[in-house]
């Protein structure tokens, strides 16, 4: 069975099993037992139930990356739109199961703590695919300011419908009030302009 539709069948089974017995109740063997699919194949794509989301996460990052192959378009702030957009289109084929398990997941402490470094992974990775660059003091505020609007617009795709229009609003509405952080156009990644030196002047104003 190709391994793209098995992640797929087993993120509906775990929907399903979830539905029935809640996702804390919910296990890889169950998740097996609900897809028909033998134990040793379903371990094969993830050791538990949330790491079947994790490589999921994981295909979308590569999704992303591949939107981009060919350089994408010449504005930072729009690189960004595209490859966020090509992991929201990746994610839409499981989406109930996403919504469901990240729903339970945000009153878990604990499985929180273990999803938080996939979010800062999948951060990163949209800036270093679209150019931008994630080092130094710069590149630290990129990172933080794009996993808020990540963020905010998988709130609002969780609700959206299959056209992801209001995700789409939301996303380019957040990267353009932050179009100066990601470096502009022109050369790709490029550092945003500095401010000018403050003056004994500039600091007393109100």
């Amino acid at each position: 069975m190709d391994d793209d539709d098995l992640l797929i069948r087993l993120l509906t089974a775990a929907d399903r099993a979830a539905a029935r017995n809640g996702w804390a109740r919910t296990t890889l063997a169950a998740v097996a037992r609900e897809a028909g699919a033998p134990l040793g194949e379903v371990r094969a794509c993830a050791p538990d139930v949330a790491g079947l989301f994790i490589a999921l996460a994981e295909r979308a990052d590569a999704a992303a990356a591949e939107a981009l192959d060919h350089g994408g378009e010449p504005e930072a702030r729009d690189r960004l739109f595209d490859a966020a957009m090509a992991r929201f289109d990746t994610l839409l084929v499981a989406k109930e199961a996403i919504a469901g398990f990240y729903r339970f997941a945000r009153r878990d402490p604990i499985l929180l703590a273990r999803l938080a470094p996939v979010r800062l992974r999948t951060v990163v990775s949209l800036l270093e695919i679209a150019d931008v660059p994630t080092v130094g003091p710069t590149g630290a505020r990129r990172v933080v300011e794009l996993g808020r609007v990540w963020g905010k617009a998988f709130d609002v795709w969780l609700d959206d419908d299959e056209t992801q229009s209001k995700t789409m609003a939301r996303l380019d509405q957040d990267l353009r009030k932050r179009d100066a952080l990601w470096g502009g156009g022109g050369a790709y990644g490029a550092e945003p302009p500095k401010p000018p030196p403050v003056t004994p002047e500039a600091e007393a104003a109100p």
